[in-house]
């Protein structure tokens, strides 16, 4: 029986050569889940913890901060377009997003500028 990790081939002058391919486990890239890491700094905490914010105002902090570190990462600076899509990922609708971005610029923790229909344009601030 022939084992499967084994290639073999043969070139132009009739010598076939055997190649063992190592099993690395996995099977292709695009399967693996890619995971988050979100630095949320204690004063952010410290000043959320306060008002009892929601939990809504939590989970648009994390994508807001994780957004904000990644643009930094980039060397631009920590303006993000938060739209509905990234919030919805955590799990907080366009209800949840409008009254949490009032409660984070009612702490000072961010700047919005809202254009009218269009997504709002959040500068963070207090990233360390």
């Amino acid at each position: 029986m022939v084992d499967p990790a084994q290639k073999y081939r043969i070139t132009s002058d009739g010598v076939a050569y055997t190649t063992v391919l190592p099993n690395t486990g996995r099977t292709d890239k695009r399967t693996r889940t890619r995971r988050h890491f979100v630095i949320f700094p204690w004063l952010w905490l410290e000043t959320l913890s306060k008002p009892r914010a929601s939990n809504a105002t939590f989970l648009v902090a994390a994508v807001l901060l994780y957004e904000a570190r990644q643009l930094i990462n980039r060397g631009q600076k920590p303006e993000v377009s938060l739209t509905t899509a990234k919030v919805m990922r955590v799990g907080v609708d366009k209800r949840g997003k409008r009254k949490a971005l009032w409660e984070l610029e009612r702490c000072k923790l961010v700047d919005v500028q809202r254009n009218g229909n269009k997504n709002p344009l959040v500068t963070v601030r207090f990233l360390e």
